[in-house]
Formats: C-alpha cells, sequence, structure tokens
C-alpha cells in the first residue's frame, strides 16, 4: 500500500483500497485488549480481539501507580498478533489525566502515578479556595477536579519540588507511544482532559501551564486527528505504522456512532460520560456550575459532558461479594437476578467520595443502605439493582443539566461501550430517565479508534463517511421506558 493511501489525511486522499486492516489498542483501567479490524466495501466492519491482558493500579510504597512495562510488553504481544493477521496501521486510546515524565534521553522518570492516588484529595478545593486561577473555566472549559493533569502537578510540584524543564510530559497513550516508536507528541482529545489545553484554539493555555509550574518547553506537541505517528519496530511489527486516533478513549468511543439531532452518549464502563456533540465548547457560567466537561472530540468537536462513577463500583462489588457467598457470579447471572427482581432496593448517591477509592465495597453499600433506611434484604439481586438504579438516577440528573446549559432537548439515548451488554442496566436507564435507549457497540472505543485510522489509510473520506458506512455492521438493542415496554413485549427489541 503507497504511503498515501495508508496517510490520506497528511498526504491527500488516494482512491480508496478494496480492504483495509488496522489495530486498536484499546487499554482501559481494569483490563487491556488489542483488536483487529477488517473493512470492505461488500462485508462490512469486522472485529476481533486478539489479545487481552490485566490491568490495574499497584502499590508502590504507598502511591497506586501503573505498570507501563507490564503494559507496553502486552502491548507488543498483541501487535505481533495483529500483524501477521494483516494489520498495517495501529492506535491507542486510554482513559485521561493521567501522564508520565521523560528525561532527555527518552526514558521514563519516576512512577506513572494513577488518578485515584490520593495525593490529590482536597488540590481542586485549594485552587478554589486561594482563587489561583479563576477563570480556568473558560480558558479550557474544564471544571476543577482532583483527578485532573493539573491537581495532579500541582500534587507532585508540592510533595517533590519543581519539575525539571528537561523534562518532557506525556499521557498516557502518549507515553506508550513514545515507548513504541520514539514519538513525542499528543492529540487534542487527551490534551482536553489535562485542565491544560485551551479549550477554543486547542493549544496549550499559558497560565494553566504557570498554575501547574511546568515549562511550556515540557509539553508536547497537539498534533492533528489521524497524523502519522511513527514506525512499529520490526521485531514487534514488520511494516506497521501508528497513527494518533482519538486518544482519550471516550472520544474513541463517540466516534464509532453517528449521533442525530437529540441523541445524548453515556459511554459506560468503568467511568461513565454523559453527554452530547457539539459544534464548540460551552464556557459559560451556567455550564461551569453544572460541573460539566468540554473535552474534545472527533474533527474538533466538543463532547459536552459530565464524567461520572460508573461500572466501577459493580466491578468492585462483584469480587467481595462471591468471596462472603463463596460462589461465582457471572455478569449474566447478576443481570438476570437484577431483572427478575420486582421493585426498587435502594438508591445512593454514586458520587460519594468513598466509593471512588477501591476496597470494602461490600461494606460501603450496606451503610449507605443502613443511611437511606432500607431494611430490606441485601443479596445479589438486591445490591446490584441498587447499583444499577442509583447509576440511572445519575444519568437523569446529568441530561437534565445538559438540556438546562444547552435549551436543547436530549430525546433519546445512545449506550455504549461494555454497558450496553448489561440489559438490566440498559432496562433501567430507559426507565428512570423517560427516553428509548439504543444499545451498542459495546466495542464502542475500538471501533472509533478503527474507524480514525481505515480513515488515514483512505478507506472512507471522512469520519462522517465512515459511521454511516459500518453502522450495518452491528445490531444495537432498543429498550424502551416501562410504560411503553407493555406495548411492545416488554424486552429489549433488537434491530
Amino acid at each position: 500500500m503507497s504511503q498515501c493511501a495508508q496517510f490520506s489525511w497528511a498526504a491527500g486522499r488516494c482512491d480508496a483500497p478494496a480492504r483495509v486492516c488496522a489495530a486498536a489498542i484499546d487499554l482501559g483501567a481494569s483490563s487491556g485488549r488489542v483488536m483487529v479490524g477488517t473493512y470492505d466495501a461488500g462485508d462490512g466492519l469486522n472485529v476481533r480481539e486478539v489479545h487481552r491482558f490485566a490491568n490495574g493500579l499497584v502499590d508502590d510504597q504507598g502511591k497506586l501507580v501503573w505498570d507501563i512495562e507490564s503494559i507496553v510488553r502486552e502491548v507488543k504481544a498483541g501487535l505481533s498478533r495483529a500483524a501477521e493477521l494483516g494489520a498495517t496501521t495501529c492506535g491507542i486510546d486510554t482513559w485521561g489525566v493521567d501522564y508520565g515524565l521523560i528525561d532527555a534521553d527518552g526514558r521514563l522518570h519516576g512512577a506513572v502515578v494513577g488518578y485515584r492516588d490520593a495525593r490529590t484529595a482536597g488540590v481542586a478545593d485549594m485552587i478554589e479556595r486561594e482563587r489561583l486561577c479563576e477563570d480556568s473555566y473558560s480558558r479550557t472549559g474544564i471544571p476543577m477536579l482532583d483527578i485532573n493533569t493539573l491537581s495532579q502537578l500541582v500534587a507532585q510540584v508540592r510533595d517533590e519540588g519543581p519539575i525539571s524543564g528537561d523534562l518532557r510530559l506525556l499521557m498516557v497513550p502518549d507515553l506508550i507511544t513514545h515507548m513504541l516508536t520514539g514519538s513525542c507528541a499528543t492529540e487534542p482529545s487527551i490534551a482536553s482532559t489535562t485542565q491544560l489545553m485551551d479549550a477554543a484554539v486547542k493549544q496549550w493555555d499559558p497560565a494553566m501551564l504557570e498554575l501547574a509550574k511546568i515549562a511550556r518547553s515540557s509539553m508536547p506537541v497537539i498534533e492533528p486527528l489521524g497524523s502519522d505517528a511513527g514506525a512499529i519496530a520490526d521485531d514487534i511489527a514488520a511494516g506497521m505504522r501508528m497513527v494518533r486516533v482519538c486518544e482519550h478513549d471516550t472520544a474513541s468511543a463517540v466516534a464509532s456512532v453517528e449521533l442525530l439531532p437529540g441523541d445524548v452518549f453515556i459511554s459506560c464502563g468503568t467511568w461513565s460520560l454523559v453527554g452530547v456533540e457539539r459544534d464548540a465548547p460551552v464556557l459559560t457560567k451556567e455550564a461551569e456550575r453544572a460541573n460539566l466537561s468540554n473535552e474534545t472530540g472527533a474533527g474538533n468537536s466538543t463532547l459536552l459532558l459530565a464524567n461520572c462513577t460508573g461500572l466501577w463500583i459493580a466491578q468492585q462489588l462483584k469480587p467481595e461479594l462471591e468471596q462472603e457467598l463463596g460462589v461465582d457470579l457471572s455478569w449474566e447471572d447478576i443481570a438476570s437476578a437484577v431483572a427478575s427482581r420486582d421493585g426498587a432496593s435502594f438508591v445512593f448517591d454514586t458520587e460519594e467520595p468513598s466509593l471512588a477509592q477501591p476496597g470494602n465495597m461490600l461494606e460501603k453499600l450496606r451503610l449507605l443502605a443502613r443511611k437511606s433506611g432500607y431494611e430490606g434484604s441485601l443479596g445479589v439481586a438486591d445490591l446490584f439493582r441498587a447499583v444499577y438504579e442509583s447509576l440511572a438516577l445519575r444519568y437523569l440528573h446529568v441530561i437534565e443539566l445538559i438540556e438546562n446549559v444547552t435549551g436543547d432537548p436530549c430525546e433519546r439515548i445512545r449506550l455504549i461501550g461494555g454497558g450496553s451488554q448489561n440489559a438490566a442496566l440498559c432496562q433501567l436507564v430507559a426507565d428512570v430517565c423517560g427516553r428509548t435507549v439504543v444499545a451498542g457497540p459495546h466495542e464502542a472505543s475500538a471501533i472509533g479508534n478503527l474507524l480514525v485510522q481505515m480513515t488515514a489509510q483512505g478507506a472512507f473520506e471522512t469520519l462522517k463517511e465512515a459511521r454511516v458506512a459500518v453502522a450495518p455492521s452491528w445490531c444495537p438493542t432498543v429498550y424502551v421506558p416501562r410504560e411503553e415496554r407493555a406495548q411492545s413485549g416488554g424486552r429489549g427489541v433488537p434491530c
């Protein structure tokens, strides 16, 4: 394949290739995988998982850190398999906000501390209390949160001293890209999660860098979506090049589907991101008071969203409950138990700070049940019903905030990501939110990742064309609110 066909956004589009094959590195907070996608006009998009591995924060001398060396080792194994299957490009998407520092020789300097580490506790409140940057929202479109890269940098400088100007900051996907190709750059979607990027011009904001006490020379160049990020070493995947996709997994997930006017998306995984796709950021005081983030999506779109606790609570609860009961529970078993339960159990605030920390999730939920006055049983169905219904109530709250801020109605929910496979959750979201839910694809982040690569390879003129072209390749399930279910058979309706 010619260089022009591989990277049409940079070099001008050639005739579309008859068949393209790419690899998506889709890295989540609990697992990572490498997916291979093949597209041809006659057969649509076919996606298969070729390598999966566990991921998670590990304790390193009292800090919660990511084992980057292990992650890169697993990614290389997956790319080798992908190359054997014909993938000519790869791209990576991950969670946001976390970063590593590399020295002048390109080596990792220190640990990559995770966003759940306690070092940032109270930092956002301190910044606001001391009025260190009162116009940060109008600059970045991002609310002040402890998990943000800004807060992490402030905490690091406080604890460890100044960051040398000889060091280079790379977000997690950029750090892994660097370890694979030697490239030192980033792209707008992952940069927007830092609270250091100007939301309007998509470049680093000098005032925010000054607040973070990091030199402009330490920040990577922000390159356009679809840029060539270099060659993968021949001993890993001969002939494969890396493409800068939407490196924030939420942006990749949203890139997988065509959103129609009135659609609100819920990207549901360990985190839940609830939002709408817009042409420009919304930097009003109303948006700031609503705690809405303006993150960059594909094609310089803005994803106006709220970052909510997602399936993290359920993911933490499941092994603890299994250990107490002495049984193995599948997610399908749990969903069936919840679906068969009559009536609500209890509800709670999913943003309760204690729930964000790992460990003792079962006891935390029992305490919340007691505080709510709930006196019923707390078995599998009761606990997971409480989790799913509480998530749905949080989604409804965010949807109403978005409607109030934008003045536009949110009429239909596109629920994408791993949570779209959970029928009990999807039905509760439809019931609680009073809106039809279109669930799927569950591999949304990987698919969005692949579509950017395939557009760069020349298979599509634009990402919008790609979204439309591959939509028939999977069949979403439609859930209607319970009042309407009685008229349509009472179950999720396949397309």
